[in-house]
């Protein structure tokens, strides 16, 4: 028997997608999802970038805060610049801003020497942002479907290993590695629209 919420999310022309869902702030499990998703990021980003654990728990609380308060009015217009776009502005100030305030010589936001300091956070941020959404996504599904069918996906897609030997160790035909497979991964490219970001290459 497949496993409760076994189901691709919605079509990308119907589905609302988390980050449309927190625009609701009673929206207790799609803020639950939402702290999931971006709180380790965040916390990481700020680590790795010199802060103390306790700034960088500060950092992530006031990162939320920040979104909490303006994400009512975040508009979801891919030409203007995405959602991650948006957060990533808001944690590189956050940053900087508390790298500033015990080490004089980081340029403030806006100053001449910034862009340089701007840059690498930027830099990181793009290198990391969608690896940890995929990581992510991938956890979701896993967790969501049969242990056969993700041990399809995860030997076949990720191993590179032949269906034929899979499907001998699992006791299937051919066929249904392949499909499995797919259908793997149409879900975690599903789970990845859902955070309104393209899915990454598994």
């Amino acid at each position: 028997m497949p496993k409760p919420n076994d189901d691709l999310p919605q079509s990308l022309g119907t589905q609302v997608s988390l980050i449309q869902r927190v625009r609701d702030s009673t929206d207790a499990a799609s803020w639950a999802q939402f702290d999931r998703l971006y709180r380790p990021f965040v916390f990481k980003i700020a680590l790795r970038n010199g802060l103390a654990r306790d700034d960088a728990e500060e950092i992530v609380q006031e990162v939320f805060a920040k979104v909490a308060q303006a994400i009512v009015e975040f508009e979801l217009d891919h030409q203007r610049g995405r959602f991650r776009g948006w957060l990533k502005t808001i944690t590189i100030r956050k940053v900087i801003d508390r790298r500033r305030a015990t080490d004089r010589s980081v340029p403030a936001f806006g100053l001449a020497g910034e862009p340089a300091v701007f840059d690498s956070l930027d830099a990181e941020w793009d290198r990391e942002y969608r690896r940890h959404v995929l990581d992510h996504a991938m956890q979701e599904v896993r967790s969501r479907i049969e242990s056969n069918t993700w041990a399809c996906f995860e030997e076949h897609t990720l191993k590179r290993r032949p269906a034929e030997a899979i499907a001998a160790e699992l006791g299937m035909n051919v066929n249904a590695v392949y499909q499995n497979a797919s259908r793997t991964i149409k879900r975690i490219r599903a789970q990845c629209l859902d955070y309104e970001e393209e899915a990454g290459d598994p």
